[in-house]
C-alpha cells in the first residue's frame, strides 16, 4: 500500500466514522424528542387525543414536528402544519427554556360558532422563554400570536424570584408564583378587523345596528371616564376609547418598567378586587405606559 493509499484509506474510514456517528447520534436525538412528544401527548387528559405526522431533529437542537392534529371529546379543535422546535431543554421536566415556532394553525370550531362572514381563526405563534433556576430569573424572550386577518398580539415579561416549578406538584408551583416579582412588562396589541368583527358579533346577538353597538360601548367609556381620577385609570381608558372610536388608530401597547421587582401578589390581588379599575393607583410602583396610534 503506497503512502497515497493509505492517507486516503484513513480519511475514507474517517469519513465513514464521522457520517456514522451522525448519522447515530442523529437518531439518538431523533428518539429523544419522539420520546419527550410521546410522554406530553400520554399526560393528557383522557378526552383529547394527539396526533402527528414525523419528526425531523438535528444535532443543532432544532427539529420540526409535522401535521398536528388535536382532538377534543371526538371533535377535531386545531390543526397544525408544523411546530418548529428551534430550541427546546430535553434534560429538564418542565424544560427550562424552549423556542416553539407554531406554523400555519386552524381552529376548527363548529359551523354555528361564528357567522359565515367570519375569516376562519387561524396563523402563526412563536413563544420563547427561559429560567435559571439557580437566580430565579424568568423571561418570556418572545410571545408573538398572529391570528391571520383579525389581530395580533406580542408579549413581553421578565420576572424575578420565581422558585423552580414542581412537576410532581403543580399546585405549589401555581401558590410559589405569589413569591413572583415583576421586573417588566409589555403587550402590544394590533387590530386588522377583530374589534369591528365583535362589535357586529355583539350588535347581531342583540338585534341591533353594529354602530349602535360602538356607540353604546363607547358612552359606557364616557362614564367611566367622568369618575375617573388622573393616572393610569385615566391613560387606559382614553387609549381604549381612541381604539374603539377612531378608524386611524390600531394599536395599544401596555409598558410596565418598576424601579425595583413588582410583586405579583399584589397584581393577583387587584385582578380580585370588585372594581378593578379603581384600584389601578394602586400599580403606582410598576411605571406603566398606555399608548394607542
Amino acid at each position: 500500500m503506497t503512502g497515497k493509499t493509505l492517507i486516503a484509506a484513513i480519511f475514507g474510514g474517517l469519513a465513514v466514522l464521522l457520517a456514522g456517528g451522525w448519522v447515530l447520534a442523529d437518531f439518538l436525538v431523533d428518539s429523544k424528542l419522539k420520546a419527550r412528544v410521546d410522554q406530553e401527548i400520554a399526560e393528557m387528559p383522557p378526552e383529547v387525543k394527539v396526533s402527528y405526522g414525523e419528526i425531523d431533529a438535528s444535532l443543532f437542537g432544532s427539529a420540526t414536528v409535522t401535521d398536528i392534529a388535536v382532538v377534543n371529546e371526538g371533535a377535531q379543535v386545531l390543526k397544525l402544519a408544523a411546530l418548529h422546535v428551534d430550541e427546546l431543554d430535553l434534560d429538564n421536566d418542565p424544560p427550562l427554556y424552549a423556542r416553539l415556532r407554531f406554523a400555519d394553525f386552524a381552529l376548527d370550531l363548529p359551523a354555528e360558532t361564528l357567522p359565515a362572514d367570519f375569516p376562519a381563526i387561524g396563523g402563526d405563534m412563536i413563544y420563547a422563554y427561559r429560567f435559571a433556576p439557580e437566580t430565579k430569573h424568568f423571561e418570556i424572550e418572545q410571545f408573538d400570536l398572529v391570528l391571520d386577518g383579525l389581530a395580533t398580539l406580542k408579549i413581553g415579561l421578565i420576572m424575578e424570584n420565581l422558585p423552580p416549578p414542581d412537576a410532581d406538584n403543580p399546585q405549589a408551583s401555581l401558590f410559589s408564583l405569589f413569591a413572583a416579582k415583576i421586573a417588566a412588562a409589555k403587550i402590544a396589541y394590533q387590530d386588522d378587523s377583530l374589534l369591528d368583527r365583535g362589535l357586529a358579533l355583539a350588535a347581531a346577538d342583540k338585534g341591533i345596528p353594529p354602530e349602535q353597538a360602538r356607540d353604546f360601548v363607547t358612552g359606557e367609556l364616557d362614564k367611566a371616564l367622568a369618575g375617573a381620577g388622573d393616572g393610569l385609570e385615566r391613560d387606559f381608558l382614553t387609549a381604549l376609547r381612541r381604539l374603539v372610536t377612531d378608524p386611524a388608530v390600531t394599536r395599544l401597547s401596555i409598558e410596565a418598567e418598576p424601579d425595583k421587582p413588582f410583586p405579583i401578589s399584589n397584581l393577583m390581588m387587584l385582578s380580585a378586587h370588585p372594581n378593578p379599575l379603581s384600584a389601578l393607583p394602586a400599580l403606582k410602583e410598576l411605571n406603566i405606559k398606555v399608548e394607542a396610534k
